[in-house]
């Protein structure tokens, strides 16, 4: 359902272009808090560091506005904020700013506030017809014919990065002020759409990749440094003086995408809990929670699938029916839950399931389950999973094997950086107590070191201290005393000569 009205819709335009003056810009939280205007939604800010994205704060909306004095210091340059709102700040605080941390993941997420689409205009590329090549005036002169000709609804807001073009379409849930929930299966759905709107403006040069529902935009009001713009976003409203709102089923059927209502059930989401106590030595008792916590990473797969094929097809139906309760009978769901879950994933099929005389009906599917692990393989070949389909979706499980083989080897190198990245920040430690010992103790021998730097809570032995010293030229390596001739031993030759 399409919340506002769009007939007669007045547009508010400002300035194209704005530089950054000498005595600073103004962040509008405002608008931020429009945007995230949900109960209870935590928005998070980062910024941009030498090339490197770090996290700033996590916030409650709430509590925006009395941070605001702290917070915009560090969001006046290269700033970016949460598009959709997660549920809670991270457990720790970023050692640097002093604020909680965020969690930038799609799991973390509590409402989805907006969907979106990047437009990488305002470049220079050596192809002639590459839609990069257009100026933001281009662009934005196309965005709004777009609209005038029906190819997409009116944006709620329209953005300048300092060189492209942000386009944003505000969400809210039907029949009531609150944005949509992020469930599964709403993030699922909520992703198709934004899919489906860089598939329409493919011409404007809407980057494909940034569909992902934690997806990271520029702070209205900070500079771009590259460009030295202010980023600044324009609002549209209806007749009526208000933004452009909608539905996430409204655009979905703008764009003829069909909503699958599967979502993992309750009882299988929260199945994983802590760990329960190991009462006799030597046995495993947690070892099926790894079983378990596949099986609900195969599921949350499945149906990323099943909303990507927009319901399962004629010649499909049965036997995805029946890999999904195998599935949740890997989880150990009830039962009740289980036959709840296949009948909506029945009534989801394309035709809907059961449809014909010898097919037979989902409590007889459900009966005839029995445990059976699948492979990759067999699933990416039923389904035709592609390594480029399974990017695209941001498959964990269901992934053919050179995916896997990918991410494990990129897995692997990332620990191995990040060890050496321990150790080094340790070894630094090290050679700075190193340092700061010997410059108050003098003369002192290999042992005194070890001992000192064990009482100020480095653990290390003599062989890696010795070895730092004489890297640091803190100590000269001990010489050995030159050998006088053979000991006399009694009872041996030389000592009968003697």
């Amino acid at each position: 359902m399409y919340i506002n009205s769009t007939d007669n819709a007045k547009i508010s335009y400002l300035p194209l272009a704005v530089t950054a003056k000498k005595d600073g810009n103004d962040i509008d939280f405002d608008l931020i808090r429009q945007i995230h205007s949900g109960k209870n939604a935590f928005v998070g800010f980062l910024k941009k560091e030498d090339g490197k994205m770090v996290s700033v704060g996590s916030f409650q909306i709430s509590e925006l506005r009395a941070n605001y004095g702290k917070l915009k210091k560090h969001l006046l340059e290269d700033a970016y904020f949460t598009i959709n709102s997660s549920y809670r700040a991270a457990p720790y605080r970023n050692k640097k700013t002093g604020f909680p941390a965020i969690w930038r993941k799609e799991k973390h997420l509590k409402y989805l506030n907006a969907c979106y689409v990047d437009l990488d205009v305002g470049r220079k590329t050596n192809e002639i017809d590459d839609p990069k090549n257009l100026t933001v005036g281009e662009a934005y002169g196309m965005v709004i014919d777009f609209q005038d000709m029906g190819l997409i609804p009116p944006a709620s807001i329209i953005a300048r990065s300092g060189r492209g073009l942000y386009l944003m379409w505000k969400l809210q849930k039907d029949g009531t002020k609150q944005p949509e929930e992020a469930f599964l299966n709403r993030t699922l759905l909520y992703k198709n759409v934004n899919r489906a709107i860089t598939n329409k403006l493919k011409k404007l040069a809407a980057d494909k990749c940034a569909i992902d529902a934690a997806r990271i935009l520029r702070v209205p009001g900070s500079i771009n440094t590259k460009t030295s713009k202010i980023v600044t976003f324009w609002t549209q409203y209806t007749k009526e003086g208000e933004i452009f709102t909608y539905s996430l089923n409204y655009l979905a059927d703008f764009f003829d995408i069909k909503s699958t209502e599967s979502t993992i059930p309750e009882k299988t989401r929260y199945k994983i809990g802590p760990k329960r106590p190991i009462l006799n030595p030597g046995s495993c008792p947690n070892r099926s929670k790894g079983v378990i916590t596949l099986y609900k990473k195969r599921i949350e797969d499945f149906l990323t699938i099943e909303q990507w094929l927009q319901g399962f097809k004629h010649g499909f139906r049965r036997r995805s029916i029946t890999l999904y309760g195998e599935f949740l009978k890997g989880c150990k769901t009830r039962p009740h839950v289980i036959k709840k879950a296949l009948l909506q994933m029945a009534k989801n099929c394309d035709p809907p399931y059961p449809s014909e005389e010898n097919d037979p009906a989902v409590i007889d599917i459900y009966n005839s389950l029995k445990p059976y692990f699948h492979s990759n393989k067999s699933l990416c070949k039923l389904y035709g999973i592609t390594v480029d389909v399974a990017e695209s979706l941001d498959l964990k499980t269901i992934i053919p094997d050179e995916l896997k083989k990918e991410r494990e080897r990129i897995a692997s190198k990332k620990t191995r950086e990040r060890i050496a990245s321990e150790m080094e920040r340790k070894r630094e430690i090290r050679h700075n107590a190193l340092i700061a010992v010997a410059e108050k103790f003098k003369n002192l021998s290999v042992r005194g070191f070890v001992k000192a730097l064990n009482e100020m809570g480095i653990k290390t032995n003599r062989t890696t201290v010795s070895k730092e010293l004489k890297l640091l030229n803190l100590v000269k390596p001990v010489r050995m005393r030159p050998s006088e001739g053979p000991v006399a031993i009694p009872g041996t030759l030389a000592n009968d000569q003697r």
